[in-house]
């Protein structure tokens, strides 16, 4: 995959993301951290593993995201349903996606013309998320995947289009590892940490919400970065 390609790639996913959701970032939060998860990640056996083969073997993955999108009343405030398309809450719906794959892979992503580059995508099915009132709880699916492209497949993944869940193997070349997990939070039991920018006021309904889905994407790319069962696929495939 040359560096033309790379960055075509990179592109048609921002165009999906375009076509998503809404304004989601919290009012009274001036930070989401995901520290808890660094941490679990940083002490996952399994992760440097993944990294210290990709490494020895000359491995570098082309993480990509995808978004699914399609429900236009994905959460309800204060007894109003919430429009989730906007390219700001895709932007940010992004962000929370990739924050922990990019930190994590940073020394095995691929950002120049090689020719021994896996892509790894990983997608959020927004469009069958289940979010309580206010934020008070958050369900929802997502899955991810391992695959090569050849020339041909890869126009046909660049061809724009939305997605309305996340069964999007048959666009992704020849898929060679794939899963799908199930994650659920609440203000409650979120690992998330938070810091409010006026103390004196309270944590909105959209404080929860973003709170609920910082947290849910947190445990996905976490599990997605620790799964021994990828690390056995990558490597008996060599």
């Amino acid at each position: 995959m040359n560096k033309k390609k790379i960055s075509l790639t990179l592109a048609f996913v921002s165009s999906v993301i375009i076509s998503g959701c809404a304004s989601i970032q919290p009012t009274n939060l001036a930070n989401l951290g995901n520290e808890h998860y660094r941490e679990k990640i940083a002490k996952s056996k399994t992760t440097q593993e993944i990294k210290e083969y990709a490494i020895s073997n000359n491995i570098k993955f082309i993480p990509i995201h995808i978004l699914s999108n399609a429900n236009t009343n994905s959460f309800v405030i204060n007894g109003v349903a919430q429009n989730l398309i906007t390219l700001e809450g895709n932007k940010w719906l992004a962000s929370i996606m990739d924050e922990l794959v990019q930190i994590e892979l940073a020394t095995v992503r691929s950002n120049s013309a090689i020719t021994n580059a896996y892509t790894l995508t990983y997608c959020g099915d927004y469009t069958h998320m289940s979010m309580g009132e206010n934020g008070s709880s958050g369900k929802m699916e997502f899955s991810y995947y391992l695959s090569n492209f050849s020339d041909e497949q890869r126009n046909n993944f660049l061809v724009p289009r939305t997605f309305s869940d996340c069964a999007v193997s048959g666009f992704l070349g020849d898929v060679f590892y794939k899963n799908k997990i199930e994650v659920s939070s609440s203000p409650s039991n979120a690992k998330i940490s938070v810091t409010q920018i006026d103390k004196s006021k309270p944590i909105t309904g959209l404080d929860n919400v973003s709170l609920v889905l910082k947290d849910m994407a947190s445990q996905a790319m976490t599990a997605m970065l620790t799964d021994a069962e990828m690390l056995r696929v990558l490597i008996n495939r060599r």
